[in-house]
C-alpha cells in the first residue's frame, strides 16, 4: 500500500495503468480477462480503484519487470503462495536434467509446461533451456548416456515449442515475418522461443527453421506477403561465408531484414552498413525495435 492511503482512498484507471506500465486498455483486458481488481463507481459515474488495487498492482508490476508472464503473474499475486525466486528456478532446472537423464517425458512436460505458463519465454531460455544444455553439454564424458541425454532433450524442447507456436498460430490471417536461422546454423531453440514472444504480442512469424537457401527467400516473403524478414545465427558474419549472401539479401528487399542471437552483437555495426538491422538479446527490447 502508498504510505498515507487509506483503504477508502481511490484512484482512476490511469493511474492504475501507470503503475503498471500499460496503456488503459489493458488494464480493462486484464481485469476482465482475469477478474484482477474490484473496481467502484463514484457518484459521478467514474470507475475507482481502492488502495488493496494499487498494492495488487504494484505486486504485479514487480514480478511482469523479473520476467514472469501475466497469467503467472496474476496467479501468484491473487494466491496465498509466496512468488517465484532464484532458488525455485535453480529446484526446476535440477529437476528438468533429473527428468532428462531418466528420459521421463511425462515429468519433463509437465516442468516445461509449468515453465512456459508461469515465466516469460527469455526467461525460460536463459534460465533453464540454456543452463540445461550446458549442463547436459559438461557430462557427455561422465554419463554412459550422455550424448543420448542431449539428443533426447533436443528433440523434447523443439517438439514442445513448435507445438505451442503453431497452437497460437492457428487460424490467423497472416503472417508479419519469415523467420529462419542463417544457413549453416543449427541451434533454433533461442528462435523458437523469439517466435513465441512475437506471436504473443500479434506480430506472427512464419517459422521455416534451419537452413533455408537464401534463393527461397523472395518467393516465400512474395506468397504470404511477409512485412520483414528475421534471421538468426552465432558466427561472426564478417567471419563466414554469410558476408556476400547477406549482402545480397539486404539489396534484393524493400522490407526490414532483422538479424538476432550472438551474431548481432558480434557484427552490429557491419549489418547496419549492408542495410541489416541488428536486434537486442532482450527479447522484450527486441519485440520493441521490430
Amino acid at each position: 500500500m502508498v504510505k498515507g492511503q487509506t483503504l477508502s482512498a481511490n484512484f482512476p484507471i490511469r493511474f492504475i495503468a501507470q503503475v503498471l506500465n500499460v496503456n488503459v486498455d489493458t488494464v480493462r483486458t486484464w481485469e476482465r480477462r482475469y477478474g484482477l481488481f474490484e473496481p467502484v463507481r463514484n457518484r459521478a459515474g467514474q470507475r475507482r480503484y481502492l488502495a488493496k488495487d494499487l498494492e495488487l498492482a504494484q505486486r504485479l508490476r514487480l514480478l511482469l519487470d523479473n520476467g514472469m508472464r501475466i497469467s503467472g503473474a496474476i496467479a501468484e499475486v491473487t494466491s496465498h503462495s509466496p512468488p517465484l525466486n532464484k532458488e525455485d528456478s535453480h529446484d526446476l532446472l535440477k529437476m528438468m536434467l533429473q527428468a532428462i537423464s531418466a528420459f521421463n517425458l511425462t515429468h519433463l512436460e509437465d516442468l516445461t509446461q509449468h515453465a512456459l505458463n508461469t515465466f516469460q519465454p527469455d526467461t525460460v531460455m536463459y534460465k533453464l533451456i540454456l543452463p540445461v544444455f550446458k549442463n547436459l553439454g559438461s557430462r557427455w564424458d561422465k554419463h554412459p548416456t550422455g550424448i543420448a541425454e542431449e539428443h533426447f532433450a533436443s528433440h523434447f524442447f523443439h517438439n514442445k515449442l513448435t507445438t505451442r507456436l503453431n497452437h497460437i498460430l492457428y487460424r490467423k490471417p497472416r503472417y508479419d515475418l519469415l523467420t529462419v536461422c542463417v544457413p549453416g546454423e543449427q541451434h533454433e531453440l533461442g528462435l523458437l522461443l523469439f517466435c513465441l514472444t512475437l506471436a504473443e504480442e500479434g506480430i506472427y512469424p512464419l517459422y521455416l527453421g534451419t537452413s533455408l537457401p537464401f534463393d527461397q527467400f523472395k518467393p516465400v516473403v512474395q506468397s504470404c506477403r511477409c512485412r520483414g524478414i528475421l534471421l538468426a545465427g552465432k558466427a561472426k558474419v564478417t567471419d563466414n561465408p554469410l558476408l556476400e549472401p547477406l549482402t545480397d539479401l539486404s539489396r534484393a528487399f524493400d522490407i526490414p531484414i532483422f538479424l538476432g542471437g550472438k551474431m548481432a552483437d558480434h557484427s552490429e555495426s557491419y549489418l547496419r552498413t549492408i542495410g541489416i538491422l541488428p536486434l537486442p538479446q532482450s527479447f522484450k527490447q527486441a519485440v520493441a525495435e521490430i
